[in-house]
């Protein structure tokens, strides 16, 4: 029996922060890509089908007698012991049968057996060097080719039981497809007994998972109050107003200095709490930085608050004049690059766009602070040309060279560039400079966020 259905369409490759309705739908497609590989099984190789209709056991049979009916002459007239062989062979195969073969010959059902397992049968026979989101590896497939009796005997729940038995039974760094491989995939024919306990034994285990789930969630929410209260820094002695140095009991405002932190008034009294209050309210809530954290290695700086909260609040103390926080979640690599070298090439940044404010530039461009020294001075070096050509063809005087006017100028390009194009759009004007390269023009308007 065949099955004319066009092939499906290769499954969707899973996305960062993949939406319920799209894992939904790319599942769906690798369960029937899994369910046509089956029946082209099914069609082709005889011995799969051969274990539901009982020839594979008829064969036995005939190899252990040495029976085997020798091959004929046309119009051979077969004799009694041929017809009582024939007769023992159908006898053996009818016995060996599944009692549900009937079902077996329809595709409708093959196919929609192998879809419905699929989902709880993938994670326990893929192999790990499958990459996430490319199916299976026709895992499920030949799993179920290999014992074609499951797709009548093994429910999902029953699928669903039988992996959480495993994982049970073996830990949690055991591999199942070994597990569930051995022996020709005997386990999806033995699930566990599904257990018939009384309602009063059924209510006692659900009374104990609820208490269990309330002691684990009050664990919890007491850990996320301790690490919150230890990050902000809060102290009900600090928080009182001391009449002799009349503090205002706002971080943003700490020491009276001329840059404040940036945000709304967050309950702190020095100016580090306040950075990394600020500082974690911007990076939860970005999507980049998410995936930084995801993306990164075990001991990576990405994985280590503290050492995050001191990035923050050690660059903040060497350059106040630029928004730390906003600066770090925007360019979450930065947090990578050691303090030394930031204040250096903010030093250089500076020396470079004399002309104004260059926190401004910083918060609109902070990829600027993973380019190199050369990179940056070639960069303003090809905007002061710019701005010397576009003097000349508007016919305007010559700004001399060094003078606050030309620095004023330069940093307003500069300005005009990185709002339009972010920091991608002028250190294009870097290869320009270094590798005669065409740049992205003032006019071409193009978000880096």
């Amino acid at each position: 029996t065949t099955h004319d259905a066009e092939p499906p369409p290769p499954p969707l490759a899973p996305a960062e922060d993949e939406a319920p309705e799209v894992a939904s739908r790319r599942l769906a497609e690798e369960a029937l890509a899994s369910a046509v590989e089956f029946e082209s099984l099914w069609v082709s190789d005889a011995s799969v089908r051969g274990k539901i209709n009982g020839e594979e056991a008829a064969a036995r049979a005939r190899a252990a007698s040495g029976a085997n009916t020798p091959r004929r002459r046309r119009g051979y007239q077969p004799t009694a012991s041929d017809i009582e062989r024939e007769e023992l062979a159908a006898s053996t195969a009818a016995d060996a049968a599944h009692p549900a073969a009937a079902l077996f010959e329809d595709p409708d059902f093959r196919l929609a057996k192998v879809a419905s397992l699929y989902r709880f049968l993938k994670p326990a026979v893929t192999p790990r060097d499958v990459p996430n989101g490319c199916g299976d590896g026709g895992g499920v497939a030949r799993a179920l080719a290999a014992r074609p009796a499951a797709l009548h005997d093994l429910t999902p729940r029953d699928a669903a039981r039988l992996l959480v038995h495993l994982r049970q039974k073996h830990g949690d760094a055991a591999d199942l497809v070994d597990v569930v491989a051995a022996k020709d995939f005997e386990a999806l024919l033995a699930p566990p007994p599904d257990r018939d306990d009384s309602d009063a034994a059924r209510e006692a285990r659900a009374r104990a998972r609820r208490l269990e789930a309330m002691a684990a969630a009050g664990g919890a929410m007491r850990t996320v109050t301790a690490r919150v209260e230890a990050r902000v820094g809060i102290d009900k002695s600090r928080v009182d107003i001391d009449e002799n140095t009349g503090s205002t009991g706002d971080g943003r405002t700490q020491g009276g200095g001329k840059w404040t932190v940036g945000g709304t008034l967050k309950g702190t009294t020095t100016r580090a709490d306040d950075l990394k209050v600020r500082f974690w309210n911007l990076w939860g809530g970005s999507s980049e930085c998410r995936r930084a954290v995801t993306e990164s290695p075990r001991g990576s700086v990405f994985r280590d608050p503290a050492r995050m909260e001191a990035a923050v609040t050690r660059l903040d103390r060497y350059v106040p004049f630029i928004d730390v926080p906003m600066l770090l979640h925007r360019a979450p690599p930065l947090l990578e690059v050691d303090a030394a070298t930031l204040v250096r090439r903010v030093a250089g940044l500076k020396i470079a766009l004399r002309g104004g404010d260059l926190g401004a530039v910083l918060g609109l461009a902070p990829g600027l602070l993973l380019a190199t020294a050369d990179e940056a001075d070639a960069a303003v070096a090809e905007v002061r040309r710019e701005v010397k050509l576009a003097r000349e063809e508007r016919l305007q005087p010559p700004l001399r060279q060094g003078s606050a006017k030309e620095h004023r100028a330069v940093y307003e390009a500069t300005m005009c560039i990185v709002k339009a194009g972010g920091a991608e759009s002028l250190l294009k004007r870097a290869e320009r400079k270094m590798k005669k390269k065409r740049v992205v023009l003032l006019t071409e308007r193009t978000s880096p966020h």
